[in-house]
């Protein structure tokens, strides 16, 4: 019966563990023979795996904190940062006052916020990956000096464009402020040289995109007004080689000129017929045989055709000098009229040229790239501390809940 209860007990001691015993148990163990053998082994060592376990659920639980502070005490490599500021302005007359915009409005600049976001998209987009690319090997500066996981290509970024581009966003930051006008540039790397170079690149492309933008202004207004003027300086070439054709054909330099002439003679013959005729009544009232009169007629109709001959050459419709004035007219007309357009067509270049000079856009380097001797980044206490805080509050959530399931459990409802 003695080896049956002893192999009762073992069972249970497998079974249950030797911490939920009940004494009457745990006197049978000791009582029952062979106390001392096996089952005494088994004890013993699960007396030691109790004292162990609180050590390894305290591991388990800051496990978390415990790999971030490894990682960030013994593998991140050192991150290097370069920065920048930069202001992006215009000639234009500022609206605000103070701080630096005081300053500008001293100099008769401007910043341009419009033109600024512009810029900082830029930079901040997949182009600028791009031509950074053209100009310099940004995969290999972001994988030298770099540990497995911070480097690129590692665990978390493929090798792919798009990959390099969520990279680059992560080491990069351009911020603009709104109260001072200034844009902060920041680039992180593994080495200073290659954080430094990185940014004077991304400067260089701000500035080309900067000029790119004053070539579609110019191209905009600058352009289309003196496109409008050459248009208008042929209009008037036109208008003068008719004018001077019709000149050299007509033979008269001005018909207008020309008809007034017709006009006096007429009106001067006229008024000599006038003459003739009352010499002619009053001869031939006091002496109607009188040769003279014959003379006098003679003149009279003589004077008389000479006056049809010249009311002819102003009246006649094909080739007179009523068609001609009308013709010279309409030539001087648009002669005048394009004059009138050139004028305002540079007027209008003038104007553009002037808006676009309002419109230039700048790019001052407040601050240029640094070439940092101490890397700042990543913080790792600050990061391992953090981690720490949220896995305090992860583990007291978890235990206020598995505390409310026992409760729950052991309630007799």
């Amino acid at each position: 019966m003695t080896d049956v209860r002893q192999v009762e007990l073992n069972d249970t001691v497998l079974r249950t563990g030797p911490n939920d015993l009940t004494p009457a148990q745990g006197r049978d163990l000791r009582g029952a023979p062979g106390a001392g053998g096996p089952i005494a082994g088994v004890l013993k060592r699960a007396r030691t795996g109790i004292k162990w376990r609180p050590y390894l659920m305290l591991l388990f639980y800051f496990s978390p904190t415990l790999v971030t502070g490894a990682y960030y005490g013994l593998i991140a490599s050192d991150r290097y940062v370069s920065s920048a500021a930069f202001i992006v302005r215009t000639a234009s007359k500022p609206s605000g006052s103070g701080g630096l915009n005081s300053l500008l409005r001293m100099a008769g600049m401007s910043r341009s916020d419009d033109d600024t976001y512009s810029v900082q998209n830029f930079l901040e987009s997949r182009d600028a990956v791009k031509k950074l690319e053209e100009h310099l090997p940004l995969a290999e500066m972001y994988g030298r000096g770099a540990d497995f996981i911070s480097r690129y290509p590692s665990l978390m970024f493929g090798s792919t464009q798009e990959e390099l581009y969520k990279y680059y966003t992560k080491m990069t930051s351009v911020v603009y402020s709104t109260a001072t006008g200034v844009t902060s540039l920041e680039v992180q790397a593994f080495r200073p040289d290659d954080a430094q170079a990185i940014a004077v690149a991304l400067l260089d492309l701000g500035e080309d995109l900067v000029n790119q933008l004053n070539a579609n202004i110019h191209k905009d207004a600058v352009t289309t007004a003196e496109r409008e003027v050459k248009r208008n300086e042929d209009r008037l070439t036109d208008a003068q080689v008719a004018v001077t054709a019709f000149q050299n054909k007509e033979t008269m330099i001005d018909p207008v000129t020309s008809s007034v002439l017709v006009s006096t003679l007429v009106a001067k013959l006229q008024n000599d017929l006038a003459q003739t005729q009352a010499q002619i009544s009053d001869m031939t009232a006091g002496s109607p045989n009188n040769p003279g009169l014959i003379n006098l007629r003679r003149q009279a109709d003589a004077t008389r055709a000479q006056i049809d001959r010249e009311r002819s050459r102003v009246s006649t419709v094909d080739g007179g000098l009523a068609d001609k004035l009308g013709t010279y007219e309409r030539l001087a007309l648009e002669r005048e009229f394009a004059t009138k357009a050139l004028a305002l067509a540079n007027s209008s270049l003038d104007t553009a040229r002037a808006e676009v000079r309002r419109k230039q856009l700048y790019i001052e380097r407040i601050v240029e790239p640094n070439l940092s001797d101490h890397a700042t980044l990543p913080l790792r206490s600050w990061i391992t501390f953090t981690v720490l805080c949220v896995n305090v509050l992860g583990v007291f959530i978890a235990w206020l809940v598995m505390s409310g399931v026992k409760e729950h459990v052991s309630s007799p409802h």
